[in-house]
């Protein structure tokens, strides 16, 4: 996770603490939702790389309900996606 993902995890947690609380208790009941959302976080991010480092361009991708969806899924699963 870089440092701007990081910043932007943060932010989610901070403002929406019960959808990532809520998320995180899902991922801790169900290995299976844990691995789907482990895929998509790592797909995404994968595509998020090759975007072009415009703030227009980045603020496109992670607006997109895709984008959106990655952001809370990667603060939910924020400690798995530290390296």
């Amino acid at each position: 996770m870089s440092k701007g993902e990081s910043g932007l995890t943060s932010v989610v947690m901070e403002k929406l603490p019960e959808a990532v609380t809520h998320l995180k208790e899902s991922l801790h009941r169900d290995a299976n939702l844990k691995a789907e959302l482990l895929g998509f976080t790592s797909e995404f991010a994968a595509k998020l790389s090759q975007t072009p480092p415009t703030a227009a361009a980045l603020r496109a991708a992670l607006g997109s309900l895709d984008g959106r969806a990655y952001l809370l899924c990667a603060a939910a699963l924020r400690p798995e996606l530290r390296g």
